[in-house]
């Protein structure tokens, strides 16, 4: 019973691999913004809608899987403290085996990691 996610037909995004932590992390969230059509702002914003927090989620995932810390990530996503991105983390391990749209956005977001 979660929020939708509504992902966009795109292309794999133009982004380089990029080494650095933050730069990293940036560079999800864009991706995470085009995927889902949502504005950068209201994924690393105040926002506590039920999209924003997921499209959140999927970009901690991703960060955390490619060795970036919690301080790091939280940074980032508005200055989030490391243990509000330790709960997304763990929310977001459970979203990806129950929710077919978030596992997507997951999958589609590891392409960045990769390039």
């Amino acid at each position: 019973m979660g929020a939708q996610i509504l992902l966009f037909e795109l292309p794999p995004a133009p982004v380089p691999r990029i080494v650095f932590g933050r730069t990293h992390v940036n560079a999800l969230v864009e991706r995470a913004a085009e995927l889902t059509g949502m504005s950068r702002h209201r994924i690393i914003g105040e926002t506590k809608t039920p999209d924003g927090f997921l499209a959140r989620c999927a970009v901690v995932r991703v960060a955390r899987d490619t060795g970036r810390s919690l301080k790091q990530i939280g940074r980032v996503l508005g200055n989030r403290d490391h243990s509000t991105i330790c709960s997304a983390y763990r929310r977001a391990l459970e979203l990806e085996r129950t929710d077919v749209d978030f596992a997507t956005l997951v999958r589609l977001l590891r392409e960045v990691s990769t390039l």
